[in-house]
């Protein structure tokens, strides 16, 4: 018995020493992204001719999805504490879902791969919910509907609950 509690204060040592490791290294992180994306922020409000400012925003879209990495490190740290909350604030749903498809373009086109958005009209542009964990799930989707589509298209596809589900596609219901 003395030996089994030795190893269960061994062990929450160990996680205790494992979750001040992320949060301590992601912070190291975490500071240099959030000045890329500030200087970013800089350079895009500069004169820049249109092929200039969309690499800019894939850079920028780049640091935001590397932070949102992080955030997800930090998060698994929190789950394993039980001490997660998941944000509720507005954000322009059409944004996050181009964002992200625009991230896996150029992967799409070297597997010779249509990849495109799908909204109908009747979805909300603004929403409130948690933009960093649905962008988490959209670059895990795409990024494996990439990975294991051979030919065709991968169709982002955007419903207002209630409607059918759609088949062989990567669907956001909203």
């Amino acid at each position: 018995e003395e030996a089994l509690a030795q190893a269960c204060v061994e062990a929450d040592r160990a996680n205790r020493a494992k979750g001040d490791f992320l949060a301590n290294m992601s912070h190291e992180i975490r500071t240099p992204i959030n000045s890329i994306m500030g200087l970013v922020h800089l350079v895009q409000r500069t004169d820049l001719d249109p092929d200039q400012r969309d690499k800019l925003s894939k850079v920028l879209s780049s640091a935001r999805s590397l932070l949102g990495v992080i955030n997800e490190i930090l998060d698994f740290s929190k789950l394993e504490a039980s001490a997660v909350t998941l944000e509720s604030i507005p954000f322009d749903l059409q944004d996050c879902v181009e964002d992200a498809v625009d991230l896996f373009g150029r992967a799409a086109f070297d597997k010779e791969l249509d990849l495109y958005v799908h909204s109908e009209s009747d979805v909300p542009r603004w929403i409130m919910g948690d933009v960093t964990r649905l962008r988490q799930v959209l670059l895990n989707l795409i990024g494996n509907a990439i990975k294991f589509t051979e030919q065709g298209e991968i169709v982002v596809a955007m419903f207002k609950i209630g409607r059918a589900s759609c088949r062989e596609r990567v669907c956001l219901y909203v």
